[in-house]
C-alpha cells in the first residue's frame, strides 16, 4: 500500500527534471525503516540498512562480487523507484549492491544531490567485497541524470552505465551540460524507456532524452544501445517504479556482459 500511495502522487508531481512548472509535493517518502529485509522470503541476499534508508545487499558466497550502485528518481518528498526491491534483485543476480537514498526535502531542487551520489560511489568501491574491477551505475529518471553525471566525472570507477528514462534536470546538474563533455565516458552505456515515456503525461519527453543521449554518444564514439518498450499503462515513466520482468532482464543482462563477461 504504501508504494501504491507514492507511485500516484508521484505520476502527478514528476517529469523528474526542472524544466517545465513543477510544484513541491509535501508527500512523504515511503518509511522502510521498519522492513527486516534480512529475513524477506523472496532473497538469498542479506541486506543492511542503514540510518538514511539506503540498502546495502549482498549476495550469497565468497566475495568480492561484481558491484552495481542504483540511485532512484522522484521529486521533493517523493521517492522514485523502489530501492529495496532494485538492492536485492541485484544480489540475487550476483551482485553487491547499494541503493542510495539521497536527501528527501521539501525542495524539487537536486543541487548537491550529485555529492551524494559521488560519495555513494565511494562507499561501494570501499565496501570490502566490491571488486572495483567490476563496478556498475545504473539509475531511473533523475537518478539516471546523476548516475551520468557521475560517470562521466570518475570514468575509471565504472564498468557499466544503464539509464532508466533518464531526467532532463537543469542548472550545474543538467542533461545538456552533461552531453556536453562525454568524451571521459568509457564504459558501454545502455538506455531503457517505454515509448510512452512524455507529455501529455510527464512535461519532459523522455524517449526524446534517450534519443539525443544515444545519438551524441555514437557521435563520440562511445558504445551505447536504447532499447524502447511498447507502451506502459497511461505513463511510461511510471515503467520502471517497480522491478518488473518488462525491463529487468535487459538490466541483468547488460550487467553480466559487462561486469561478469557473459556473452
Amino acid at each position: 500500500m504504501k508504494h501504491l500511495c507514492w507511485l500516484l502522487m508521484l505520476g502527478l508531481a514528476v517529469s523528474c527534471g526542472t524544466k517545465g512548472n513543477h510544484k513541491p509535493d509535501n508527500t512523504p517518502a515511503p518509511d522502510t525503516s521498519s522492513i527486516d529485509a534480512s529475513t524477506s522470503s523472496d532473497t538469498t541476499a542479506t541486506v543492511e540498512t542503514l540510518e538514511d534508508n539506503t540498502f546495502v545487499c549482498r549476495p550469497e558466497g565468497t566475495g568480492p562480487f561484481p558491484a552495481v550502485l542504483y540511485n532512484h528518481g522522484g521529486l521533493a518528498m517523493v521517492v522514485g523507484g523502489n530501492l529495496l526491491d532494485t538492492c536485492k534483485a541485484l544480489a540475487n543476480a550476483g551482485y553487491l549492491a547499494r541503493s542510495e537514498q539521497r536527501a528527501v526535502t521539501e525542495s524539487p531542487s537536486i543541487a548537491g544531490h550529485l555529492d551524494e551520489v559521488l560519495n555513494a560511489l565511494t562507499e561501494l568501491r570501499s565496501h570490502p567485497d566490491t571488486d572495483n574491477n567490476r563496478i556498475g551505475i545504473m539509475g531511473y529518471s533523475r537518478g539516471g541524470l546523476l548516475s551520468l553525471h557521475a560517470a562521466i566525472q570518475r570514468p575509471n570507477d565504472v564498468q557499466a552505465i544503464l539509464l532508466m528514462a533518464p531526467a532532463p534536470g537543469g542548472g550545474s546538474t543538467s542533461m545538456d551540460g552533461a552531453l556536453a563533455n562525454v568524451s571521459p565516458i568509457t564504459a558501454p552505456v545502455r538506455l531503457l524507456v517505454a515509448e510512452n515515456d512524455g507529455p501529455p503525461a510527464q512535461t519532459a519527453d523522455h524517449v526524446e532524452i534517450c534519443q539525443e543521449i544515444q545519438t551524441i554518444l555514437e557521435t563520440a564514439e562511445k558504445t551505447v544501445e536504447l532499447i524502447m518498450y511498447p507502451p506502459f499503462a497511461d505513463d511510461g515513466h511510471e515503467l520502471f517504479f517497480e522491478v518488473d520482468d518488462i525491463y529487468w532482464p535487459d538490466v541483468l543482462g547488460f550487467l553480466a556482459t559487462q561486469l561478469k563477461n557473459d556473452p
